[in-house]
């Protein structure tokens, strides 16, 4: 006679990846305000995340932000023609200087 196969424990917590990918993108959300969102503690969205993209939490956060940051200085540089912006990018992109 086999055993009944019984799962203990929560139930794994569902993320919407698309809504996460939204709110990650959002230069001043936190860490209590996204894991406020779906429900669960910051050790559990970790846990998803890890498996999702490989990487912990704070990195694809960073990761994110950053994106969001090297588009508003390009924007900054190129399109309102900040000189002190273009100096910065032109630093470090094309090691000038």
């Amino acid at each position: 006679m086999q055993k009944a196969s019984t799962k203990r424990g929560r139930p794994p917590i569902n993320i919407d990846w698309n809504q996460f990918d939204k709110l990650s993108s959002i230069p001043s959300i936190t860490r209590p305000e996204i894991t406020s969102f779906f429900h669960c503690s910051d050790d559990t969205l970790n846990r998803a995340v890890k498996k999702q993209y490989g990487k912990p939490l704070s990195k694809v956060l960073a990761l994110k932000k950053s994106v969001h940051i090297k588009a508003a200085v390009w924007k900054t540089a190129l399109v309102n023609g900040s000189v002190r912006a273009q100096i910065f990018l032109f630093k470090k992109y094309a090691r000038w200087g």
